[in-house]
């Protein structure tokens, strides 16, 4: 039973890396649609990292009071609706307003994900699960690098954002 709920657990951390990929993904077209540099894209890219300066703490402590489980749909949806709004945008503020959600989400997601793992395993199989859990995150960068330009090139930019917010709030 625990092994299944790595493997659940697997699944739905890959969406962290997926969406993050997102905006390296589309950086290009983003620069020809609101006329950014490169330097703003970089911005855009950091701002994913940038909710965990402020909401780490809070997360953490918010955890005695909610469910893991809970705590793990709430970052999902975060990065759900952050993917959604930056793939409205109209400009890179918007973009970056996503970005922070999704962000966000991410934060909640990698500290409950690994709680997860802490409380369902124990001895050596914590270091195994550990691992496998750690493996979810550049997976899902390689699904975004495989995906998310294509999806750009054919569909254009708003999809990869779109795509990746199915993705978290499917898992």
């Amino acid at each position: 039973m625990r092994w299944r709920i790595l493997a659940l657990l697997f699944l739905a951390r890959i969406g962290l890396g997926f969406q993050f990929q997102t905006m390296a993904s589309v950086g290009d077209d983003l620069v020809v649609a609101f006329g950014l540099d490169y330097a703003g894209v970089g911005v855009l890219i950091g701002l994913f990292m940038a909710p965990g300066l402020v909401l780490a703490m809070p997360a953490g402590y918010w955890g005695q009071f909610v469910s893991d489980r809970m705590m793990v749909v709430s970052g999902l949806g975060a990065m759900a609706l952050g993917g959604l709004v930056s793939s409205l945008a109209d400009g890179g503020w918007g973009v970056g307003l996503g970005r922070l959600f999704a962000g966000a989400g991410a934060l909640f997601g990698t500290l409950y994900f690994a709680k997860m793992i802490a409380d369902w395993f124990e001895g050596r199989e914590i270091a195994t699960a550990m691992s496998i859990l750690v493996m979810s995150w550049p997976f899902g960068i390689a699904m975004g690098q495989v995906g998310h330009v294509w999806l750009a090139e054919t569909y254009g930019w708003q999809v990869p954002f779109q795509v990746a917010s199915a993705y978290c709030l499917l898992a």
